[in-house]
């Protein structure tokens, strides 16, 4: 017995001493545990990739949809909430583009315009972007709760469109693509407290043409680009004005988004609230409707225009009026309708004075007033299924005021499209090259001189100014206050001179909004 026990302890001394195979014994056992360890960390890292994938999805989800609302609701007149609904299509476009398609492959994305979450939820012009993944665990099971076999890995974007500043000059382009803004010949446009901004969507949105051309502006925004003859324009920063260059007073030239029309509401002011029948203390009424003396037009309150149940005064128009050279036109305030596609064409001198006004000449230009305000409202008259407001031509001197209260508060001068068939048409030439007014629908043309306040608006239609090549047949259009030109084109040619900065004082002129698109969250 006592032999045995001893023959044990020495066999039990003989295993404890023995160090053979211990190294191997203790590196399965590390090596277990390195390995689970390097499959965690990969695991991990797997998620990380995915969360990064998932992040820049979002971020570029969002902008795409930033972009498409502002694109739909600036460029191509859709409705809001159309715009709001095409930037949440293109936001899924990208998303799914990018590798997340919502409800397949363990992925949940979801669009919302205005966010549902975060610090923007009340902004309208806000694209969310949210993506889920489910990933499978693998080795981080053993760690997890029980049932728990997936690690969810989440994502959000934001992005909107912010103003940036105010245009004076806005080209909105048309449904084909046509129109923008064009600087040519020996032109001067000086507006170096705001923006040249065009929605035409092709490299030449800003076409620039001419050794003599001048432009100083604060910068440039354009749906498309800006195109020097074949070449892209050049720029200075300087503010300063140098022959067949655009300075900039505050560039760099901003391109790829469009601009909002300001005046969209002003459309549909007399949807319901036409004038009434023509009265003879309202209706123009002169031998052939010529001016060839002073002229002092009244326009009456009644129950002939009644808007949002306020009565406006009010003055119809119903064919074309020729102020001729040595007449004088003077229009106390109120907004003078020009009915059944009647025009202006003023040769001679038409003029904004009080309601008290007695004399027979236009008063010198002084500071703004709210005393003389006036909007000039061209409205379509029809030949068979087209119908097309008449036109407005300056060759001789206008000085002409917005009213700064009212339904046309701002405006200058309203121009209604043209329609086939009841549908929207375009009067755009497509002749950028030509600086005369018969291309153009409302124009300052050779030896006109005009000292204009408000804003000139035609959607569908050309507004320009052009000389005829010399120096004593030139166009010029100054601001007394603000001077904003948003038309479907807008064209400084010839030998013509726009002068408008809005910076300090835009007034009662609502200005079109300068946006770009940032990622917000």
């Amino acid at each position: 017995m006592a032999q045995t026990v001893q023959n044990t302890r020495a066999a039990l001394a003989r295993v404890f001493s023995d160090r053979r195979g211990a190294t191997a014994a203790a590196f399965g056992i590390m090596a277990t545990v390195v390995v689970g360890m390097a499959g965690l960390a990969t695991e991990a890292g797997r998620w990380y990739d995915i969360r990064r994938d998932a992040q820049n999805a979002a971020d570029a989800a969002a902008l795409a949809g930033a972009v498409r609302l502002q694109y739909a609701y600036g460029a191509l007149n859709s409705s809001f909430s159309n715009s709001q609904t095409q930037g949440i299509a293109a936001a899924t476009d990208v998303a799914t583009r990018n590798g997340f398609t919502n409800a397949t492959s363990s992925n949940t994305v979801t669009v919302n315009s205005p966010p549902a979450t975060g610090s923007y939820t009340g902004n309208n012009r806000a694209v969310e972007v949210r993506i889920w993944r489910n990933q499978p665990r693998f080795i981080s099971g053993l760690f997890a709760a029980a049932g728990s076999t997936t690690q969810e890995i989440y994502a959000r974007g934001v992005a909107a469109s912010q103003v940036i500043g105010s245009a004076c000059v806005l080209a909105l382009s048309d449904a084909t693509g046509q129109g923008g803004i064009t600087l040519s010949g020996n032109s001067s446009t000086y507006a170096p407290g705001c923006v040249l901004a065009s929605n035409a969507p092709g490299s030449d949105s800003i076409y620039f043409n001419g050794n003599s051309t001048n432009v100083i502006v604060s910068n440039l925004q354009s749906l498309g680009g800006c195109m020097n003859n074949n070449s892209a324009c050049s720029y200075n920063q300087t503010c300063t004005a140098a022959s067949n260059t655009i300075s900039l007073c505050n560039g760099p030239p901003v391109s790829g988004i469009a601009t909002d029309d300001p005046y969209l509401a002003y459309q549909s002011i007399l949807s319901n609230s036409s004038p009434s029948a023509i009265t003879s203390s309202t209706s123009f009424s002169q031998p052939g409707n010529n001016v060839n003396s002073a002229l002092t037009l009244s326009p009456v309150t009644d129950s002939g225009w009644v808007y949002q149940g306020t009565q406006y005064p009010y003055y119809l128009i119903t064919t074309s009026v020729n102020v001729k050279n040595g007449g004088t036109l003077l229009l106390k305030p109120g907004t003078y309708f020009f009915m059944n596609g009647a025009g202006l064409d003023v040769s001679g001198t038409v003029c904004a004075v009080p309601a008290s006004y007695a004399l027979t000449t236009c008063p010198s230009v002084g500071s703004i007033s709210s005393t003389v305000g006036v909007t000039l409202v061209f409205l379509r008259g029809c030949s068979g299924q087209t119908c097309t407001a008449g036109t407005m031509s300056v060759s001789g001197t206008a000085q002409l005021q917005a009213p700064t209260t009212g339904p046309y508060r701002g405006m200058l001068i309203y121009r209604e499209g043209k329609t086939v068939n009841g549908v929207a048409s375009t009067e755009l030439s497509g002749n950028r090259t030509s600086g005369s007014c018969s291309n153009m629908q409302v124009c300052w043309g050779a030896n006109s001189t005009s000292r204009l306040t408000g804003a000139i608006y035609a959607p569908l239609a050309t507004i320009g100014a052009g000389g005829n090549g010399t120096s004593t047949s030139a166009s010029s259009v100054s601001a007394q206050g603000c001077l904003t030109l948003v038309g479907g084109e807008v064209r400084m040619q010839g030998v013509s001179s726009v002068t408008t900065n809005c910076e300090s004082n835009f007034g009662s002129t609502i200005a079109p909004q300068i946006r770009v698109v940032r990622l917000l969250e």
